[in-house]
């Protein structure tokens, strides 16, 4: 695509870009009819830019991520993925993303979102295998997102886990309980001798 060019055409201005060649034939599209120099050129910009991404007006989709999930899990997830993957993942989008992200239009979607999103979970001392899980979860699904022609971008494009050497976000264990070697050997000791009076 060439670069917008402006002029004045009587009263008005006009833009004009470059488009695809045709039979060898170099082509080009105008349009007449702004009152200013600066207001042809942006919107000259804008059509341009449209062009280039197909020569189609783009309308980002409507659907709210929630029901993209579902869309996603019919459509790629239950054809490609084995039973017990999609049960795991139809159990963390319903833990964990739709309650927060679900609400969401697709659309509205950005990696600040996603980011802070993929952070709180990591300091709700999730397991490092859960966080991995719901991150090629929003990834996968994205993606399949621009594939379709819903999105431009992923706005998953360079979201990260958190590093796990972070103290603050090491993942949740129970305390171990430590019992002494005497103690041990004191309730195996009574533990006998119930036993051989329950015998008598």
């Amino acid at each position: 695509m060439g670069k917008v060019m402006t002029r004045k055409r009587g009263d008005y201005w006009q833009y004009g870009f470059e488009t695809a060649n045709v039979d060898g034939k170099r082509y080009r599209t105008y349009k007449s009819g702004f009152k200013t120099k600066a207001e042809a050129m942006a919107t000259g910009t804008k059509a341009a830019a449209e062009y280039n991404e197909a020569g189609l007006h783009f309308v980002p989709s409507e659907i709210s991520f929630s029901d993209f999930l579902d869309l996603w899990m019919d459509a790629y997830c239950k054809i490609n993925l084995k039973d017990v993957i999609v049960a795991n993942y139809k159990k963390k989008i319903r833990l964990h993303i739709n309650p927060e992200l679900g609400i969401y239009k697709l659309k509205a979607l950005t990696p600040t979102v996603m980011q802070k999103f993929i952070n709180k979970k990591a300091e709700e001392h999730y397991a490092r295998n859960t966080l991995s899980v719901i991150k090629g979860i929003l990834t996968g699904s994205l993606r399949y997102a621009v594939q379709k022609d819903m999105i431009h971008h992923s706005p998953m494009t360079n979201v990260m886990l958190p590093s796990p050497r972070n103290e603050l976000l090491k993942p949740r264990s129970e305390p171990h309980v430590y019992i002494p070697p005497e103690r041990i050997i004191e309730i195996f000791e009574g533990s006998w001798r119930d036993r051989r009076h329950s015998w008598r």
